[in-house]
């Protein structure tokens, strides 16, 4: 069973040009971090906008956050536990932070593939889906 804990629903386009929907769940997983970001580094200038860049700082762990960003009454390894033989659709930085601090549960992870090869855009540029997911982990076999 695929849980989509990303904000949105993902689209999975076949060769074919068939679509699968992954509809968001209940929850959406995010890394968090009890440490400040440590000092500006740099600015980037676009147009008229200034935009402060600050170092990455460790993240302490994923949490689960309702739609709104709210606190749930639900812990992330529980979420696990609780699924251990479905597959979560997570953001990259979840699945890189779930890979480095619990491996044991890193078949258990894929992110949307962005990738210009493997994503499916309208005439407009948005994104309609993509044709395949990635993993930070080796898939048996």
């Amino acid at each position: 069973m695929l849980i989509n804990l990303t904000p949105h629903a993902v689209h999975i386009i076949d060769d074919k040009g068939a679509v699968e929907e992954i509809g968001r769940s209940l929850y959406v997983a995010r890394c968090y971090s009890n440490t400040p970001p440590k000092k500006v580094t740099d600015i980037i200038y676009r147009s008229k906008i200034v935009i402060p860049v600050v170092t990455a700082t460790k993240f302490d762990g994923v949490e689960l956050v309702g739609h709104s960003g709210g606190k749930v009454n639900l812990k992330f390894e529980d979420l696990l536990r609780d699924n251990t033989n479905s597959i979560f659709i997570v953001s990259g930085i979840v699945a890189e932070y779930m890979h480095k601090t619990m491996p044991q549960y890193g078949d258990a992870f894929v992110v949307p593939d962005t990738d210009p090869s493997s994503v499916v855009r309208d005439e407009n540029g948005v994104i309609k889906g993509v044709k395949r997911v990635y993993t930070y982990f080796e898939p048996p076999g």
